[in-house]
């Protein structure tokens, strides 16, 4: 009797101690924030925790011994058994059907001591934060100037916004992830090595400088900013970075420099005319400005003699060939002087006019391709030419 009392006692302290353990695994499994779901092969819910029956507004004994399917309507979704287990439902990319936001699934299946499939375990994480996060990035990045873009050290694109699909000049999102960056995207590929050389080197880049070829063919000047994105390893796994367009403004500083060089030039000019004594120096030294400031080989300055009919040439600069230098006064038949005046010239082509051979010959000899002549007017007389080479 003893003995059976002892027993009974033993046996009600190790309920007791089963029931402590229970109630403690149980509170531990209501304490997780995430979801959790258990059901068994055949898609019967043999568990769940507190969170999920918050976010569903069901009690614990009315969810136990129900199908998936019972639970979670198969109108919202279509599926056969449970939507986590056959991805309908719990991939994050979608809001969850039947729980408020997005929802990433994990999917653990548990079997007894031989094997025997006993059901699955659905951990469902809450990104629907971070989902909203990506929401006001991708917005952000869509809705700026400059191209963003991600791409890998093999030349692919990963992702970009709808800015640098404009300035590429490329028709849908496929297309110019499709491309070869190296061959297709810059003039010169040899440019994207320099750019991977710096970026493994240092990590970062800053307003690289490369010429970008379009779809359609055309050449524009980008300036890049990137840094590398590396694996636990260190290796590099893709570049993100900025692309500005700066070709309007490369055009614009060339046009700057062009003018305050033009300036340059015209003030020496004017210098040169000032200081000057010498009719011929100036003249001379004005055709070499000259020259200089619009990229010309050579230029001549020609005048008609006292009777019209006759030019001498009074000044030139870039000639090389001795022929040229000692250039004769040379007649100018008055069918092409009456041509000049009947249209009023004031720019010409010297090709295909009827010049004088000493004309013909000296282009050859100083290896002239084209040349142009600005007429000297005054009033209504032809007074010589300014020959552009």
């Amino acid at each position: 009797m003893a003995n059976l009392l002892g027993m009974t006692l033993e046996n009600v302290r190790l309920f007791e101690q089963v029931a402590t353990v229970r109630r403690q695994w149980e509170y531990t499994f209501d304490s997780i924030g995430d979801p959790i779901l258990v059901h068994d092969a055949q898609g019967r819910i043999l568990r769940s925790n507190q969170r999920l029956r918050q976010l569903l507004g069901r009690e614990r004994e009315a969810m136990v011994g129900w199908s998936v399917v019972e639970l979670l309507a198969v109108k919202n979704a279509a599926y056969k058994v449970c939507p986590y287990c056959e991805e309908v439902a719990g991939e994050g990319d979608n809001p969850d059907p039947w729980l408020p936001g997005y929802f990433l699934a994990s999917n653990s299946r548990f079997a007894d001591p031989g094997g025997r499939d006993l059901g699955t375990v659905h951990v469902l994480k809450d990104i629907t934060e971070r989902k909203r996060a990506e929401e006001k990035y991708r917005t952000l990045v869509s809705n700026v100037q400059e191209g963003v873009f991600i791409s890998t050290p093999q030349g692919r694109f990963l992702d970009f916004n709808d800015a640098l699909l404009r300035m590429s000049g490329y028709e849908s999102r496929e297309e110019l992830m499709a491309i070869d960056i190296p061959g297709a995207f810059y003039e010169n590929p040899v440019d994207r090595e320099r750019l991977k050389r710096l970026l493994n080197e240092h990590g970062a880049v800053a307003d690289f400088e490369f010429e970008m070829r379009r779809k359609d063919g055309e050449v524009r000047t980008m300036l890049e900013s990137s840094i590398t994105v590396r694996d636990a390893a260190g290796s590099v796994t893709a570049y993100q970075g900025f692309l500005q367009d700066i070709t309007e403004r490369k055009q614009a500083e060339l046009e700057i420099r062009r003018r305050n060089r033009e300036l340059m030039v015209l003030n020496s000019i004017a210098q040169t005319l000032t200081e000057s004594l010498d009719l011929t120096d100036s003249l001379h030294r004005t055709l070499r400005q000259m020259a200089e400031l619009f990229s010309l080989d050579a230029t001549s300055l020609y005048l008609f003699d006292a009777s019209g009919t006759k030019l001498r040439r009074v000044a030139a600069a870039g000639h090389r060939s001795e022929y040229s230098r000692h250039f004769p006064a040379v007649s100018v038949k008055p069918e092409l002087l009456q041509h000049i005046k009947d249209a009023h010239a004031t720019f010409i082509s010297a090709q295909g006019l009827p010049l004088p051979a000493v004309f013909r010959d000296a282009q050859i000899k100083e290896g002239i391709a084209t040349a142009y002549i600005v007429i000297l007017w005054s009033k209504d007389r032809v007074i010589g030419g300014l020959v552009l080479a």
